[in-house]
């Protein structure tokens, strides 16, 4: 089976299967229960909801994720991924879930370095006097009640820093990121959104309503969908209540850019987006009525 898997012969059985006998047969040989790590669970239904087989898809990852319901060989599991995975019906069945998104606590300063945490390591590293461009590139993110950093670009750039201390900041982000769902959207989206990219573009917030169970399925059906997705995707944060003149009603929330890292990229590649957009829109009306 596992060859057939490797040369993209199996049968959806099978595919639907595999975790399931690879957690046994490790637990069988090791002689004791599996810890599961399952990343980004939710890519693969991103990608299938942009090509257009979301249900087949859908169908496939619920059997695999079958490895999670009443299997004595596994200690524990771990899934990661962009929406919250309680609604999805791929978990039908699992029912002892503890489920914790960015606007949880109970976790909120192991999802990315704290303050602390950076100063320390600059500290370490005689880079001192570069925390307040740090901040402000790679700071913003706010899980729960804690501001973190993204550590990937803060390792990215101190290891930088280290190789040339005149190393300018740099967008380490951008190519870690699966960005065809949110280009999926503006592209086909009917809603005109410009004033709202341009208020988060010039520093400003908006407040929007989130949607914590959003689906691939349902992605379209409303423009609040579309900065839930960038809440969760890290593209937007949300700010703290003492920092608006205003307090929004129960379920929205207070949303910006989180740093000048993210600012750039919104500059490059959303507003690419929206001109790719505007170029492939007929105007011949207006050509007309000119």
């Amino acid at each position: 089976m596992i060859a057939r898997i490797a040369e993209r012969t199996a049968s959806a059985g099978e595919l639907q299967n595999a975790l399931l006998i690879l957690t046994r047969v490790m637990s069988t040989h090791y002689g004791k229960p599996v810890i599961l790590l399952i990343d980004e669970y939710d890519v693969p239904l991103a990608k299938a909801s942009a090509k257009g087989y979301y249900r087949e898809m859908l169908s496939t990852i619920g059997g695999v994720m079958s490895v999670l319901k009443d299997n004595s060989a596994l200690n524990f599991a771990i899934v990661t991924g962009c929406l919250q995975v309680a609604k999805e019906s791929i978990f039908t069945g699992t029912n002892n879930f503890v489920s914790d998104t960015i606007s949880d606590s109970r976790l909120d300063e192991y999802f990315g370095f704290t303050q602390t945490d950076v100063d320390r390591l600059l500290l370490d590293t005689k880079l001192t006097s570069h925390r307040d461009e740090m901040k402000d590139w790679y700071n913003g993110y706010r899980f729960g009640g804690q501001d973190v950093y993204c550590p990937w670009d803060v390792m990215n750039h101190v290891k930088n820093l280290l190789l040339n201390p005149a190393a300018r900041p740099a967008g380490y982000w951008e190519h870690t990121s699966h960005n065809d769902i949110i280009y999926q959207f503006i592209s086909t989206t009917e809603t005109d959104i410009n004033d709202k990219f341009e208020t988060l573009l010039s520093g400003g917030y908006i407040i929007e309503p989130i949607e914590p169970n959003l689906t691939y399925d349902v992605l379209h059906s409303s423009e609040r969908n579309i900065w839930t997705l960038l809440y969760f995707t890290g593209y937007l944060t949300r700010m703290r209540p003492e920092e608006i003149p205003e307090t929004p009603d129960g379920g929205s929330f207070a949303l910006t850019i989180p740093n000048a890292e993210i600012r750039s990229l919104f500059r490059k590649s959303v507003n690419e987006w929206f001109l790719a957009k505007t170029d492939a829109s007929d105007r011949s009306a207006l050509f007309d009525a000119l």
